[in-house]
């Protein structure tokens, strides 16, 4: 291959070239005959179309970005099995199934990029190892642009669907299961419809990157210059403009805004629920310091009336440290999750936060390569090897970068109870966030220390019973066995669940387990990972509520 410079420019039907080299350029659909014993203007043979020059590396560079293309577009197909055969094994999820969506795509595009330039026409200058024709370049355009624009649709439909989810439908399936269904009529629609498009424009061509993308030519054709595009559109900035540069302004603009918005709606969220928990306590303190005045009111009583006052007076003090205790509780578990307020179905502004940063910076470093080598070249007018070899495999290999977010909201082994179990690396995460790590709170879940209620003389199965009784005068026969029972509380109790052993059988049996993400449509502690993330909150839950019973049976007291 030669290399050479040449600047044509039209007038008639006559083409000229300033050259400083010779080359015999043959093709099917290209000749050129340069003569370096003058600098004469020439006149083409036979129908000459003047294509795009050489891209101003040399050789070296050229051959090393096309096999680096390729190497980058064979991981991404390896990424895009990896991807796909995970989530069918979860395809019962909406998250899963989405990425399903880009792994489809992932699998059908990428072998294009490991074809790469062997597509291009040949014969077409300046392209080191074109073979093709311009059927297969049209062919590897089109579904290039398929993929191009299915997979980042379904991923930044992602945001929209986490959106819907946490801030419209409020976890609730009823409400968000049918933004699904849209997500892959868009991704797929679009996709389809413009690269259809594109192609009844015969706008699929050689782009100057080493593939066939959108472009027209001879290079530098149409739109305001006076040279007629023998192929493609004359309009071709506009065309790149409505497929290509609203495309990416939207991939990385929708999903920052949605994922803004929901990290401010949680914190708002979690605003309002401090000032209603602050609220709520303080009628809590208001409701303890409340004493049966009318058993004070009493003037000279019977014995029997001494004797019931007593045993009032008793069953006022029991009632007291079981007040005590249970807000002791409730305060315990508040500060074990590591968090000042009830959050917003377990969730945390913090939290939102640093999944919506790993998932828009996956989008971002897809892009940003390419933009910024667009830039260069357009406003300095200078081509840079390094961002073209940094913008071509991040592009090539992109089935990759999907695929570490993937893994990041999905699985990693650990050993639990001495089966591994896989979780992600974003639980991890959660579980730092709500206070500890995946290991503290699993071994605390098979061995818990009461020390909240050993500090008020009751023991947690103590409490249990008083509360799934829901009568007051079991905390007089709880008040005694405390004492019986309490040397054993020096020592760590086993959980008292009813569901523990059908939750380790589960553990075993679904080896393949994943993690809580932003994405997934069930809230934290609804979930059926929540096992993982909120180690025992389902029976801190249901205590709650038999509070409520609790105090509604106790009202007699008064």
């Amino acid at each position: 291959m030669a290399v050479y410079d040449s600047s044509y420019d039209f007038l008639g039907d006559a083409l000229s070239f300033e050259h400083d080299g010779d080359a015999l350029l043959t093709g099917s659909d290209y000749r050129f005959l340069l003569d370096a014993s003058n600098n004469e203007t020439m006149s083409p043979s036979e129908d000459i179309i003047p294509v795009a020059t050489t891209d101003g590396f040399t050789k070296n560079q050229d051959i090393f970005l096309v096999y680096m293309g390729r190497v980058f577009g064979f991981l991404s197909i390896l990424a895009g099995f990896y991807i796909f055969y995970w989530a069918w094994r979860r395809k019962e999820h909406v998250y899963h199934r989405l990425m399903m969506g880009i792994s489809v795509y992932l699998i059908l595009t990428r072998p294009m990029f490991v074809y790469g330039v062997s597509a291009v026409p040949e014969g077409t200058p300046g392209v080191w190892g074109a073979k093709g024709t311009t059927a297969t370049c049209t062919a590897q355009g089109f579904i290039i642009h398929i993929g191009g624009m299915a997979a980042p649709t379904y991923f930044i439909g992602l945001s929209v669907y986490a959106w819907a989810v946490v801030a419209y439908a409020n976890f609730d399936a009823k409400k968000y299961q049918w933004i699904e269904k849209y997500i892959h009529i868009l991704a797929n629609g679009y996709a389809w419809g413009s690269a259809i498009y594109i192609l009844s424009i015969q706008g699929f061509n050689h782009s100057g990157f080493h593939i066939c993308w959108i472009a027209s030519i001879p290079f530098g054709c149409g739109d305001e210059t006076d040279i007629e595009c023998t192929r493609g559109p004359q309009n071709i900035s506009q065309v790149m403009s409505i497929f290509v540069g609203i495309p990416a302004v939207t991939f990385l603009v929708v999903p920052t805004i949605a994922m803004l918005a929901l990290v401010l709606f949680l914190y708002r969220q979690q605003q309002r629920q401090q000032h209603q928990q602050d609220q709520n306590r303080q009628r809590d303190d208001e409701r303890q310091e409340q004493v049966p005045k009318n058993q004070m009111e009493q003037q000279e009583p019977s014995d029997s009336s001494k004797n019931d006052a007593s045993n009032n007076t008793e069953k006022a003090i029991s009632m007291k440290s079981i007040r005590s205790l249970l807000s002791a509780r409730s305060e315990h578990n508040r500060k074990r999750r590591g968090i000042s307020a009830l959050p917003y179905h377990g969730l945390t502004p913090k939290l939102v936060a640093k999944q919506s940063f790993i998932y828009v910076g996956v989008i971002y470093f897809n892009y940003l390569p390419g933009i910024l080598q667009h830039m260069v070249g357009a406003f300095l007018n200078h081509k840079s090897f390094f961002l073209s070899l940094l913008a071509s495999s991040i592009t090539a290999g992109s089935g990759i970068w999907y695929a570490l977010a993937y893994r990041y909201f999905s699985t990693t082994g650990v050993v639990l109870d001495g089966t591994k179990v896989e979780v992600g690396f974003g639980i991890r995460d959660n579980a730092k966030l709500q206070g500890g790590n995946i290991d503290d709170q699993n071994n605390a879940g098979n061995a818990r220390s009461v020390t909240a209620s050993e500090s008020h003389g009751f023991s947690s199965m103590q409490l249990d019973s008083v509360i799934e009784e829901g009568d007051c005068n079991e905390s007089d026969n709880s008040l005694q066995r405390t004492e019986e029972v309490k040397g054993s509380n020096d020592k760590p109790l086993p959980r008292a669940s009813s569901s523990s052993s059908n939750r380790e059988q589960r553990r075993q049996a679904e080896h393949k387990q994943f993690t809580f993400n932003i994405f997934d449509g069930t809230a934290p502690v609804n979930s059926r990972y929540s096992d993982f993330i909120f180690d025992g909150d389902d029976e801190d839950q249901q205590g709650d509520d038999e509070e409520s019973r609790f105090w509604s049976s106790c009202q007699d007291l008064r």
